[in-house]
């Protein structure tokens, strides 16, 4: 699998502004397209799913 952010939003359930978010902190580190676009792949998504599973589960109130 390899997709765009908006693609990857839809497929993850994770906003795009979450998605540049976990890039930004690090937890995610997308490919880069020649035209320097974000490209997820089937890693990505395992880390995506790891990180939303802890935010489903945490016994954090915001």
């Amino acid at each position: 699998m390899f997709c765009s952010i908006g693609k990857f939003s839809e497929l993850t359930g994770l906003g795009v502004h979450t998605l540049r978010y976990y890039e930004r902190e690090g937890l995610l580190s997308p490919a880069r397209s020649q035209a320097n676009r974000r490209v997820y792949t089937e890693r990505d998504a395992a880390w995506a799913a790891f990180y939303r599973s802890l935010v489903k589960n945490s016994s954090a109130r915001w």
